[in-house]
């Protein structure tokens, strides 16, 4: 219906373009909101991970390290969004806040990892040697951070409450991506730290 009526109202608009029509009510509003927010997710998203390729790049000095965080936090986004997808039928304007706060707790814990991985590049098996020293830090952070996302759930605001829902769900997936799988993918690649 709230479809049937923009058609209705572009149609108007298109008519009269001096005239501007603007539809009245939550849903609408609603609407409108949430296209504006898949606007900014088109835009921003893209231009946030050009920002953090262009720091991790100047950071690790390594086009091959860029690349495997990068596979991960992209990784880690579509399935936090696949998530929110299912959950919603399709993108809540509050719930894809939660995607932003999942790209940085997903960039701290490759950070932590990749920079131990750097320090003992000459350790004998030096990928596993810098999980087992990151991967018990990085579990408490995670854990810090997924039970703070997870207070807002008692939150009597639903939009609070999924936004607090999909942040956990994000930082789970993300640590478990990290940590559970990528090293390795690493070993299978035979990824040289140095």
């Amino acid at each position: 219906a709230l479809e049937h009526l923009m058609k209705i109202v572009k149609t108007y608009e298109k008519k009269w373009p001096e005239v501007s029509i603007h539809p009245m009510g939550t849903r609408v509003a609603n609407y409108y909101f949430t296209q504006e927010m898949i606007l900014n997710q088109s835009v921003i998203t893209p231009l946030l991970l050009v920002a953090i390729a262009i720091f991790l790049i100047f950071t690790f000095r390594s086009l091959l390290t860029v690349t495997f965080i990068l596979i991960v936090m992209i990784l880690g986004y579509a399935v936090t969004l696949g998530g929110i997808i299912v959950v919603e039928n399709g993108l809540g304007p509050y719930s894809t806040f939660a995607l932003f706060f999942v790209f940085i707790v997903s960039m701290a814990d490759l950070i932590h990892y990749f920079t131990h991985l750097a320090h003992h590049a000459d350790a004998p098996n030096a990928i596993r040697h810098a999980l087992k020293e990151v991967v018990w830090p990085c579990f408490l952070t995670s854990l810090t951070n997924s039970i703070g996302f997870g207070s807002l759930v008692l939150n009597e605001n639903v939009l609070v409450r999924a936004f607090g829902a999909y942040c956990v769900f994000g930082i789970v997936v993300l640590f478990i991506l990290t940590f559970g799988v990528m090293p390795y993918v690493l070993e299978l690649f035979n990824f040289d730290p140095k």
